[in-house]
């Protein structure tokens, strides 16, 4: 669980970043990132509002749970990839702040077996993708609450992979919890 942090700041050339920040090949793997708050001093920038790699590499983010982060005046929402390749798979993202979803340079951005509820433009990867739902809300249990367990009859359950199964046997669902 990634909470409640915040940062701030703006040193020039390198704009306040978000509440994660990557330089090497990662992997996010059933977390919840929630309620992070990101600032710039005045006239700076936040690239991400969630997260901003750098170096060319390859980010996974995988069953996860992404919301209620705020950047005001971000420029994305979710990832500033700067030229690196992000894949989100399994993924909930929700009222997270920023003009559009991602920026990737020249990077690749692959999204598959997500649900994507965010303001901004949905790049063209959430189109192309598999099994993405875009434009409804995940169903939490009590998200005001913090508790981002999903509700019977959300979208996101068993919305997964198919050939990814959970311990009962259905399609694996989508979010931190998942896939187990």
């Amino acid at each position: 669980i990634i909470e409640d942090n915040s940062a701030a700041g703006d040193t020039w050339p390198y704009p306040a970043k978000g509440a994660l920040q990557f330089g090497n090949d990662t992997t996010v793997s059933h977390c919840v990132i929630a309620g992070n708050t990101a600032s710039a001093h005045v006239g700076g920038t936040i690239l991400g509002t969630v997260m901003t790699t750098f170096g060319l590499r390859d980010i996974l983010v995988e069953f996860t749970t992404i919301v209620g982060n705020r950047a005001p005046g971000s420029y994305y929402a979710l990832v500033d990839s700067n030229n690196d390749n992000v894949t989100f798979s399994h993924v909930i993202a929700y009222d997270n702040d920023g003009g559009q979803m991602f920026g990737s340079g020249s990077g690749t951005t692959t999204i598959d077996y997500s649900l994507l509820h965010e303001t901004g433009n949905a790049p063209a990867a959430v189109g192309a993708g598999t099994g993405n739902i875009t434009g409804v809300a995940p169903g939490f249990v009590d998200y005001a609450g913090g508790d981002y367990s999903l509700i019977g009859g959300s979208p996101a359950i068993d919305a997964g992979d198919p050939s990814i199964t959970e311990t009962d046997g259905s399609p694996a669902d989508l979010g931190a919890t998942g896939g187990l």
